[in-house]
């Protein structure tokens, strides 16, 4: 075994190990971010759950409503192309 078959062993190792690092660490970032927003928040536990269950349910319709601006033109995008297309005609 030469030196130039372990480098890229332990450079996978190194890599392994910060990326396990960095998974704990973003984890325990975003436990302690949600218990302290609970406990911070400004309204009832009761309430909290109770907006969140609204947002969630609205969340589908939103999604459609963003997904249908996007996709179609706007009005005035047409009007701007029609002459366009009769001077071609």
């Amino acid at each position: 075994m030469s030196l130039k078959d372990l480098l890229p062993a332990s450079r996978w190792e190194r890599e392994k190990k910060v990326r396990k690092q960095v998974a704990i660490g973003a984890t325990v970032g975003l436990t302690v971010g949600a218990v302290a927003g609970v406990l911070l928040a400004p309204k009832a536990g009761k309430e909290i759950r109770e907006d969140l269950v609204k947002n969630i349910q609205e969340l589908p319709k939103k999604a459609k409503e963003l997904s249908a601006k996007t996709h179609s033109p706007k009005p005035t995008e047409i009007r701007e192309e029609q002459p366009l297309l009769s001077k071609k005609i």
